[in-house]
């Protein structure tokens, strides 16, 4: 669950301009279940509906204060959760495949994680985890 804190206050920090007005949202309860939901179970098939579901919360009212709160869609908040977990993933010395780290964080494919992947890093999964082995 600590991780999953400081994974949340990296990504909000870097989405801010230096301001902590998200702050007082992390102690919205309903909001805490959707992203408790996200970093407990990120392989889950999340959707609007279903996370508005878990914060209690009509779908629209849900979308509109989880922008408010961490300025991005639910969606876009979990895809970008995923692939930083995926790279941690990465990070980590140990021989789980590509396909294994993909199925772990609900990507449908290697495909479709690997091109995620370069679209936010600029860089292949494989070429990140390349990277690293030559330090």
């Amino acid at each position: 669950m600590t991780q999953c804190i400081v994974y949340l206050l990296r990504y909000l920090s870097e989405q801010s301009d230096g301001r902590l007005s998200w702050l007082p949202r992390l102690e919205d309860p309903n909001l805490s279940r959707a992203v408790d939901a996200i970093f407990e179970h990120p392989e889950a098939p999340h959707t609007v509906d279903s996370l508005a579901d878990e914060a209690i919360m009509s779908r629209s009212v849900f979308a509109e204060r989880f922008r408010a709160a961490f300025g991005s869609t639910p969606i876009s908040f979990l895809h970008d959760m995923r692939l930083r977990r995926a790279a941690e993933h990465l990070r980590q010395k140990g021989e789980t495949s590509l396909e294994q780290i993909a199925r772990r964080l609900g990507f449908n494919s290697r495909s479709h994680f690997s091109r995620a992947f370069k679209v936010h890093f600029g860089v292949s999964p494989a070429a990140f985890r390349e990277s690293l082995d030559l330090r």
